[in-house]
């Protein structure tokens, strides 16, 4: 299908240079006739790169995600001598990387390799962050612990990493992470249906969700581990409704309007203390 495309819109000799300096230049510059005559449907086409040079040697620019690892590959393979590799190497550029990846399913499975390294981008802390969660940034290649990937081959990855001096962090894959982590959501997706299920007895469909998320924003808005987050979100959950279920009775009030009412009290002292604690 792309030769087709390529043989009826062949790439012209000059490239055709159309200058986009904002938004309203391209939606209100050129009528999509006159946009369709400079671009056939099928041409190839490129963006012209800008970068900004940052400090301690580094770039920013666009799409660096697939730029920055085509680059690493290249420059890596080309540092090594042919003698030194143990097997063929295949480079595998996907361009295609957000809508399933589709050129590079099917060359995977017609090479069919031994071992593959999959090179993407991650995110990072900066210095100035106050809460650091992620890889700082400069800290050295992320190596991703999860169970779709070979653990023999991290482990080697590693090695070659301190073998060689290279500086390297692990990032640890929400869900990818080598444990039942599949089992578990199972367990908590049944925990929580049958919540709901009992809870639209009490407090009616409406109110169901208020109760389920007001005590993880509550308890979010003061910790940051996960850990710490479950199980004071669960200790908050019981203590709204233990206390909204008192008050209800006091006052003879609706039981569930009564429970939104102090999960919404709650939260907003937990917002009133995180505000504080983060100054």
């Amino acid at each position: 299908m792309i030769n087709n495309v390529r043989e009826r819109n062949p790439m012209p000799e000059q490239p055709i240079e159309v200058r986009c300096d904002n938004f309203n230049e391209v939606a209100l510059g050129y009528t999509k006739e006159e946009l369709e005559e400079l671009c056939p449907l099928g041409t190839p086409v490129g963006f012209k790169p800008i970068y900004a040079d940052l400090l301690n040697d580094r770039l920013a620019g666009k799409a660096f995600d697939d730029k920055a690892c085509g680059a690493c590959a290249v420059f890596g393979i080309d540092a090594v001598q042919r003698r030194d590799l143990a097997g063929d190497v295949y480079f595998l550029f996907s361009a295609y990387e957000e809508t399933g990846m589709t050129g590079a399913r099917v060359a995977g499975f017609g090479i069919r390799p031994d071992y593959a390294l999959v090179l993407d981008v991650t995110h990072a802390s900066v210095p100035e962050a106050k809460d650091r969660y992620l890889p700082e940034f400069g800290s050295g290649v992320a190596v991703a612990a999860s169970p779709i990937t070979n653990r023999r081959l991290t482990a080697m990855t590693m090695d070659l990493c301190r073998t060689g001096n290279i500086p390297y962090t692990v990032e640890t894959c929400p869900g990818n992470t080598g444990t039942n982590a599949n089992v578990y959501n199972l367990i908590i997706a049944i925990i929580i249906a049958v919540i709901i299920v009992i809870s639209m007895n009490f407090v009616g469909s409406l109110l169901v969700s208020a109760l389920i998320i007001f005590p993880a924003l509550s308890a979010m808005r003061v910790l940051k581990n996960f850990k710490a987050v479950t199980i004071c979100s669960a200790c908050l959950s019981v203590l709204c409704a233990s206390l909204g279920f008192f008050v209800s009775l006091l006052l003879e009030t609706p039981l569930g309007a009564t429970m939104v009412a102090v999960n919404i009290v709650c939260f907003g002292v937990f917002s009133l203390i995180g505000a504080v604690k983060n100054k």
